[in-house]
């Protein structure tokens, strides 16, 4: 099935119905061409795209560096740095998690795949925000009854330290996920998800890693997974996600 820009752009903003939606999540499980035209269509796509670039760079440099390193004896029995560079190329785009709805590896903690988009966002990323108070609010809104909870916006709106900047919903194996974008006083990009869980259980508390390079706290409640995610802070993200914890309790 063909869809239009402006289907794309309002499942993007979480504005889509919910048959479009419904649809264009099954689809992405079995269609890489049309999460391609989906990252295209995103307003951060330009920055991630630049971000991905930067690092395929440093990798061929790497590549180059590597080869003028060998002995003779080695480059002569055949170490082309086309091979390496190439090999590097790839290791670069995988890493880099681009195509984040994919379901090569079903498998695959969420949280992981999560990781891997953050650390592509950066101060300048999200300085390219720009949302109106009614325009965000509607948009979150739009994002948490996506995922079953529809006190998102009580709960964005109340975390201390963080300035709320946008909410948007990916696909993880066909399944609605939820990211909000914040950002610390630094100007730094921190990452709120959620996740609706197949049956309710029982609560988790918080789990601290590090995932891509990036401070982490995992966390569940009774319907949902979270993850908060970004900056290199531990302290940050630990303290942060008790506040959120707290605030959850409440709602």
């Amino acid at each position: 099935m063909s869809w239009t820009k402006e289907q794309l752009e309002a499942y993007l903003a979480g504005e889509a119905s919910a048959e479009d939606v419904a649809a264009i999540e099954a689809a992405l499980v079995s269609d890489p061409a049309l999460e391609k035209e989906l990252m295209m269509l995103d307003p951060l796509a330009a920055q991630l795209e630049g971000a991905v670039s930067h690092i395929v760079e440093v990798q061929a440099e790497q590549a180059k560096a590597w080869q003028a390193a060998l002995e003779p004896p080695m480059a002569k029995a055949g170490y082309d740095i086309r091979h390496l560079a190439a090999a590097a190329v790839f290791g670069a785009v995988i890493s880099a998690g681009v195509w984040f709805a994919s379901a090569t590896e079903p498998e695959a903690d969420w949280r992981a795949e999560v990781a891997s988009y953050q650390a592509l966002y950066s101060t300048e990323t999200i300085a390219a925000i720009d949302m109106d108070e009614e325009e965000l609010a509607a948009q979150i809104d739009s994002v948490g009854a996506r995922v079953g909870f529809n006190n998102l916006r009580q709960l964005t709106d109340n975390i201390e330290g963080l300035f709320l900047l946008r909410g948007q919903i990916l696909a993880h194996e066909g399944q609605a996920l939820a990211l909000i974008v914040f950002a610390n006083p630094d100007g730094m990009p921190i990452a709120l998800c959620l996740i609706e869980k197949d049956s309710p259980s029982g609560s988790k508390g918080i789990s601290l890693a590090n995932r891509a390079g990036l401070a982490s706290a995992a966390f569940e409640t009774a319907e949902h997974s979270w993850l908060l995610i970004g900056t290199q802070d531990d302290a940050l993200i630990s303290a942060t996600a008790e506040k959120v914890v707290a605030q959850l309790a409440t709602l």
